[in-house]
């Protein structure tokens, strides 16, 4: 049985994808403030304040839809990460809907309307808030103060905006914390990157097991003689499937090149 030496080239354009709580807190307010290698923006409009007491602090410091002076209103932030982050975490409380004052929170991910899709934890102050049949977040049915915990979206993310939308009455607005999960690999530094490939050899597909998810990756393999043989392109996940059965027996070649940096070589056998 004759075995191929790979020698793999792997041309990485990625992100890193992170599950579950971010843990990077966002609590400035206006301005760009560099946050564990990334820099977020923070841009505000309409009705919106700042408080750092709400639930014993747990939520925080952002106020949208409710500034004491000029009371109830739409109110937004705006908050742009460069580089983009992998992932965010949202906290929610505060949003009313009692009687006829009532509100909704909307969340825009990259210029793009988010839908919620999942309810959150019941925090420790407030009534679980719901989500309408437009996909927004809305306090519960004649509940003076609704939120909750964990709103996960994970997905490489340049822009979010959170808007606290004014219907009827005096409501008091949505106070929210933020959090993102920023790239494992940022900054140029790939150290942490491995790739996993067992059993080695292998017949003709096998998975790569890489240490963290990526995102958008392209795999590109070359020949002995420099010519690319095999692309593929658009990988996201953890474990990205290698498929060689096209491939001639012969010496192949695969270098991990990120933002044009050379990371690693990875030989393989196929047997």
């Amino acid at each position: 049985m004759k075995k191929l030496i790979l020698t793999l080239l792997l041309i990485i354009s990625s992100d890193i994808y992170v599950n579950g709580q971010c843990t990077n807190q966002v609590t400035h307010t206006a301005g760009t403030l560099n946050i564990n290698s990334v820099d977020v923006t923070v841009t505000s409009s309409g009705h919106i304040w700042e408080l750092n007491t709400y639930c014993a602090n747990s939520i925080r410091p952002y106020v949208a839809g409710y500034n004491p002076t000029i009371l109830s209103g739409n109110g937004s932030y705006t908050f742009d990460f460069d580089p983009p982050v992998t992932g965010v975490t949202l906290d929610f409380g505060g949003t009313t809907n009692i009687g006829e004052h009532y509100e909704e929170v909307v969340l825009y991910v990259n210029g793009i309307h988010y839908t919620f899709t999942d309810v959150g934890s019941q925090s420790i102050c407030d009534d679980l808030s719901i989500i309408t049949p437009e996909g927004n977040m809305a306090a519960c049915d004649e509940c003076l103060h609704s939120g909750w915990y964990g709103t996960h979206i994970n997905q490489e993310i340049s822009s979010l905006t959170v808007e606290d939308i004014f219907f009827t009455g005096s409501p008091q607005g949505t106070v929210f914390s933020l959090y993102f999960c920023d790239s494992i690999l940022g900054d140029g530094d790939f150290s942490t990157l491995s790739t996993d490939i067992a059993p080695n050899p292998f017949s003709s597909i096998r998975n790569l097991h890489f240490n963290v998810p990526l995102s958008n990756a392209a795999l590109h393999i070359y020949n002995n003689q420099g010519q690319e043989v095999l692309v593929f392109k658009e990988i996201s996940g953890q474990d990205i499937p290698l498929n060689c059965s096209s491939s001639n027996s012969g010496l192949y070649f695969l270098n991990v090149v990120i933002n044009g940096q050379h990371v690693q070589t990875k030989t393989l056998a196929i047997k």
